[in-house]
């Protein structure tokens, strides 16, 4: 029995999901979909449009058999550390064959050769990429032109890539292909056996605000969905499954939507405290530079809400993304040493389910047969876990007790705790 698996966010599940799924299975000829999802807080930086149950259930509703969070520490990282952290896990459950993944280019060897690049960093690469970073850029943009350089300065190079320099730049640049690549790097490095099958996208782009309608139905990605949802735009509807529609009907204004300045006052406060009384304690902070930290301080007296001060912190050699990832790691303090100690395990220390299907229980009942934990249940499970795992575990708890203070906060109502809340189990 074949077993694949997707890494995702369904922030919020759409029909391009729902493609993903379908095309996972028929391309693979799997018969479970196991999918590590993102907890309350998401990779772009800052917290879910919805809260992960919702989105669990979203999931299950429309082909996903086994869903599995990835915890905050991973959830909420640059590329790199997000792919590193859902791939561990699905290794460890040790019956997943396929990693499926959607991505604007599907050419697999292409995007295998610009992993290995990645992965193992040859000489010339490293001093080309260090020359891009002093020049000022941000990291995820001298990768791009280092890689990009690279491949140029070594023709006859065993690899063969025909694109243009426009194109690979187009390649490098697309959200979800930047992951791909990084999936690649990962499999690689745990010395996985799960085979990767990009799957090429039919919507108009991650990041993208058009629509698009073809053979398969009609599409929108996650940013424009989400931004109809925010402007009471009801034509939303035509891009999200039935049963996603409805749920998300039922929750409207008053579990979601949840947004960034949802949090403005909570990191506004923290930013001040840091400022004005614990600056030694920025170093023991998890990839916080001197370089953001200056200009947070710089700007602070200018802070409003979170949105236009990352506006305003924006810069050529600071994205967008690794300053609202630094603004919620130091409300959320997530520290180096937290970090080294995960990177340094030899295994993910548990793994938390989030929902199954009744018809795949079996798949559950499968991998608690591994020697890694399975957390079903937070009040029964917890004991199973070594010093590491707790930890882990622990920083996701605080990360959701916050977000779950927001939305109570918002929307005037009690929403139960994660001791409170037991699987989504559909079907």
């Amino acid at each position: 029995m074949k077993t694949a698996a997707i890494i995702a966010e369904f922030n919020p599940f759409h029909n391009g999901h729902r493609y993903l799924l379908e095309q996972a299975k028929k391309i693979t000829g799997a018969q479970h979909i196991i999918v590590i999802m993102s907890g309350n807080f998401v990779q772009r930086g800052g917290p879910a449009f919805l809260d992960k149950f919702t989105r669990t259930k979203t999931a299950l509703l429309n082909g996903a058999d086994l869903v599995i969070e990835l915890p905050f520490c991973y959830s909420m990282a640059k590329a790199s550390i997000f792919a590193y952290g859902a791939i561990s896990i699905l290794n460890s459950l040790g019956c997943v064959d396929y990693l499926c993944f959607g991505c604007e280019t599907d050419t697999l060897p292409l995007l295998k050769t610009l992993s290995d690049i990645s992965l193992n960093e040859p000489p010339l690469y490293q001093r080309i990429l260090k020359k891009q970073l002093q020049s000022g850029q941000a990291f995820s943009h001298a990768k791009e032109l280092a890689l990009i350089e690279f491949i140029r300065s070594v023709p006859d190079a065993e690899w063969n890539i025909s694109l243009s320099e426009r194109e690979l730049s187009q390649c490098l640049r697309s959200p979800n292909n930047i992951l791909a690549i990084e999936y690649l790097a990962a499999l690689k490095k745990v010395k996985s056996f799960i085979c990767p099958v990009p799957v090429k996208r039919i919507d108009m782009g991650y990041h993208s605000m058009d629509t698009c309608e073809n053979e398969y139905g009609k599409f929108a990605g996650a940013t424009a969905i989400r931004n109809m949802i925010l402007n009471s735009d009801s034509t939303y509807y035509d891009f999200i499954p039935q049963n996603t529609h409805e749920i998300l009907s039922r929750r409207y204004r008053q579990f979601f939507p949840i947004v960034e300045n949802d949090f403005s006052g909570s990191i506004g406060y923290r930013l001040s405290e840091l400022y004005f009384n614990h600056r030694t304690e920025l170093k023991q902070y998890f990839d916080v530079s001197d370089a953001i930290m200056n200009r947070i301080f710089k700007q602070l007296d200018s802070f409003v809400d979170i949105s236009s001060f990352v506006n305003t912190l924006n810069s050529k050699s600071i994205t967008s993304a690794y300053i609202r990832r630094t603004l919620f790691q130091l409300l959320l303090q997530f520290e180096q040493q937290d970090a080294q100690q995960i990177d340094s395990a030899d295994k993910f220390p548990y793994i938390r389910v989030l929902g199954f299907n009744k018809k795949s229980a079996g798949l559950l009942t499968s991998i608690k047969k591994t020697r890694t934990p399975v957390i079903t249940k937070l009040s029964a499970s917890v004991s199973q876990l070594d010093e590491l795992g707790k930890h882990i575990l622990n920083l996701s708890l605080r990360a959701d007790a916050i977000y779950r203070m927001a939305a109570m906060e918002k929307y005037k109502q009690y929403i139960p705790n994660e001791y409170q809340m037991g699987l989504i189990i559909d079907g």
